[in-house]
């Protein structure tokens, strides 16, 4: 009798070995029509019973574990056959068999599951397709259990790749759409192609997300944006380093009305940096909640400021020194200069407010210029040319980096 099972996860259950399980031996119950009489529909699932003298109680007649139709060989089956199996739970077989086992091309269900494919010695190994309620699976198999490139597919989402141990590891794809899109025209919400640890992306990878097609290509570990990256949504592009999903660490980022370069937090502009705006004004120093905040130099249009801001103004202790050669130095309150009421010197005995701002002014420059060269060192070096010649998807990173560089003449070192 053979023993044959589907369990819940779609791998091949049997006893001991969490996989198909196939037991040779020829049996004895299956039903064999008697020459005496032709089971009827209701019968053909039981074995006959011998008839025997009966002593004092009547003997049940035990109900057959299989149905067997095909040829034997040697007491065995061997050839195409199609075997029903009653216990535990109803399962039929069809395909070849050799020696008593599912050998080469041959159909498995077990509702509500399927399986068509290649069996070896019982078990389902090669190629093969399973169908469950819940998923589809086209793809490679290793002693009944699901291994080797495949794809699986669920309701909304379409995955590529190696599966080994339960999950995806290696170089994969995933797709996601709209489930409220028609399936003759689906709408793609999210997809990626990269490198998967486990079923999330870990490694390099490029990954598009949204209608609005934001694109990010870079490292990712367990399934979030981890290290140097470059993300494109509308006209706003960013390329640095990123922290558990988020924009930290120092990075570019450019926009229509300006570019940025410098440190960020969780995605918000925080700590130093330097905005070039389109304008033609530049700023160098301290910045919060993305607006110059803090102490910063201002350059615009031969026009310099340097001093303190408060939420995007001048605003505190400064110097401003016009196109024109007009020197101010007092106080500002939300932009607007309010004169001098500590009569505060320019010069002082050789060292002024001015200088001494410019000395702090010029660690930030020493400060960013050092972090520009490195993250474009890094970043650089591996988006544009490390992700090309893994995924071969060179007019990708191509473009991206065509747009990149169309807004990067705004990011040069500041002098």
């Amino acid at each position: 009798m053979t023993d044959v099972s589907i369990t819940s996860d779609g791998n091949y259950g049997g006893t001991g070995t969490g996989g198909l399980t196939m037991v040779g031996g020829a049996s004895r119950t299956e039903a064999v029509k008697s020459p005496e009489k032709v089971p009827t529909e209701t019968e053909q699932f039981v074995v006959p019973v011998p008839q025997r003298k009966m002593t004092g109680q009547l003997r049940e007649r035990k109900k057959a574990t299989s149905h067997h139709i095909g040829p034997y060989e040697g007491g065995r089956k061997e050839g195409f056959s199609m075997v029903k199996y009653y216990s535990p739970r109803d399962t039929l077989l069809m395909g070849n068999f050799h020696e008593n086992s599912p050998s080469g091309v041959g159909t498995l269900i077990t509702p509500p599951n399927r399986f068509l494919g290649i069996f070896r010695a019982g078990l389902p190994e090669g190629v093969g397709i399973l169908r469950s309620p819940d998923y589809e699976y086209r793809g490679g198999f290793y002693r009944g259990v699901k291994k080797g490139m495949c794809v699986l597919r669920g309701a909304n989402e379409e995955r590529r790749g190696t599966f080994d141990i339960g999950h995806f590891n290696g170089y994969g794809e995933i797709t996601r759409t709209n489930p409220d899109s028609k399936a003759s025209n689906p709408v793609i919400e999210y997809s990626y192609k990269g490198f998967l640890l486990e079923d999330l992306p870990h490694g390099a990878g490029i990954e598009t997300v949204g209608p609005a097609s934001e694109l990010y290509e870079g490292y990712f570990s367990l399934g979030q944006r981890h290290g140097i990256g470059q993300m494109m949504r509308g006209q706003m592009n960013y390329l640095g380093e990123w922290r558990e999903g988020s924009r930290s660490g120092f990075g570019f980022e450019t926009d229509p009305d300006y570019a940025y370069f410098g440190s960020l937090n969780r995605g918000v502009k925080q700590g130093i940096g330097e905005f070039v705006y389109e304008s033609g004004g530049v700023y160098v120093g301290e910045v919060a909640r993305n607006v110059r905040e803090g102490f910063g130099k201002f350059i615009v249009h031969g026009d310099i400021y340097v001093g303190d801001w408060a939420n995007d103004r001048k605003h505190g202790r400064g110097y401003s020194k016009s196109s024109k050669g007009k020197i101010q130095v007092g106080v500002w309150s939300a932009g607007i200069y309010q004169g001098n009421p500590d009569k505060w010197q320019v010069e002082d005995n050789g060292t002024s407010f001015y200088v001494k701002a410019l000395e702090k002014i010029e660690e930030v420059d020493k400060k960013l210029a050092f972090m520009k060269d490195n993250i474009k060192e890094d970043s650089v070096t591996i988006i544009k040319a490390f992700l090309p010649s893994i995924f071969g998807l060179c007019s990708i990173t191509a473009s991206s980096a065509r747009s990149f560089s169309a807004r990067s003449k705004y990011l040069k070192p500041s002098s």
